[in-house]
C-alpha cells in the first residue's frame, strides 16, 4: 500500500514539473541578443532533449560532440576556420533528470558575426549529413573512435582530482561495474544514437547572440544586470533550416 502512495505522489509531482518544463521551452524557439561584459561575440544554439541518462553506455550525444569536435579535413571546424568566420566550436552538454540541455557555442570573429545567416546553415547542413549518413558507417566510426578511447583509458597512470569529482556524478547514473569506466563508449547502440541525432534535426532550439552591437537591449537580467533582448526566430532563419542542404564540404 505504501508502494503506491509514493509512486502516486511521484507521479503528481512529475505531472507539475513536466507542465513547468513544457511552458519554459517557449523559451526554446527564440532568439536572444545578450549584451557581454567584455569584447565578446558568440553564437549559441541550444536544444531541449528527452534525458540520456539510460544511454550511458552508448553515450550518443558524446559520439555526436566528437563528430562536431572533427577537426580534419571534412569537419565543421577546419572549413569555418579557413573561412575565417570562428575562432572556434564546442558541443557540450547537461544531464538532467528529464531532460537534457545540449548547447554548441561558437566563438565569432568580426566577420563571422557579419555571415551568421551562413554560419547557420553551414551547422544545420552538417547536422543533415550526420543524419544522411548511413548507420553502418556510424557503426564503423563508433567503434573506431571506441577503440582509441578505451587504448587510453587501459594506458592511463592516474586519475586527476577533476576526474575522480566527474566519476562521483555517475554515481547514480550507471551501474556499479560500470562506474569506472562512465567517461568511455561501452556499447554501439543504433536506436539511441539515431534518436538523438534526429532531435537534433528536427526539434526546435534556442539561438543566442552574444553582441555589443544590437542597437537596443529592451531587458535587464534581474541578479547579474545583464542587458538581453528577445525576439521571435526570424523567417529566414526557418528558410535556412527547412531549405538546407548537405555541404559537398562535409564528409
Amino acid at each position: 500500500m505504501t508502494f503506491w502512495i509514493i509512486l502516486s505522489i511521484f507521479k503528481c509531482f512529475y505531472n507539475i514539473f513536466a507542465s513547468i518544463l513544457t511552458q519554459n521551452c517557449k523559451f526554446y524557439s527564440k532568439l536572444i541578443f545578450v549584451k557581454p561584459t567584455e569584447n565578446e561575440t558568440s553564437l549559441t544554439l541550444t536544444w531541449i532533449l528527452p534525458p540520456v541518462k539510460m544511454f550511458y553506455k552508448c553515450k550518443p550525444l558524446a559520439y555526436i560532440g566528437l563528430i562536431f569536435g572533427n577537426t580534419e579535413d571534412g569537419g565543421i571546424i577546419n572549413y569555418l576556420k579557413d573561412l575565417k568566420l570562428i575562432n572556434s566550436l564546442n558541443f557540450d552538454f547537461t544531464r538532467r533528470t528529464c531532460h537534457t540541455q545540449v548547447q554548441l557555442f561558437v566563438d565569432l570573429t568580426k566577420e563571422g558575426y557579419e555571415k551568421i545567416n551562413f554560419i547557420l546553415e553551414v551547422i544545420l547542413s552538417y547536422l543533415k549529413m550526420i543524419k544522411n549518413t548511413p548507420m553502418a558507417v556510424h557503426e564503423r566510426l563508433y567503434k573506431d573512435i571506441a577503440d582509441h578511447i578505451n587504448l587510453s583509458f587501459n594506458y592511463f597512470k592516474e586519475s586527476t582530482a577533476m576526474c575522480n569529482v566527474q566519476v562521483s556524478y555517475d554515481i547514480n547514473a550507471v551501474v556499479d561495474e560500470d562506474l569506472l569506466r562512465s567517461k568511455i563508449l561501452l556499447e554501439y547502440d543504433a536506436n539511441a544514437i539515431e534518436k538523438f541525432i534526429d532531435h537534433l534535426n528536427n526539434d526546435d532550439f534556442n539561438i543566442t547572440i552574444m553582441t555589443s552591437k544590437q542597437e537596443i537591449y529592451h531587458m535587464t537580467e534581474k541578479y547579474f544586470k545583464a542587458k538581453y533582448d528577445v525576439q521571435e526566430i526570424p523567417e529566414n532563419f526557418i528558410k535556412i533550416k527547412n531549405d538546407r542542404k548537405i555541404n559537398e564540404n562535409f564528409y
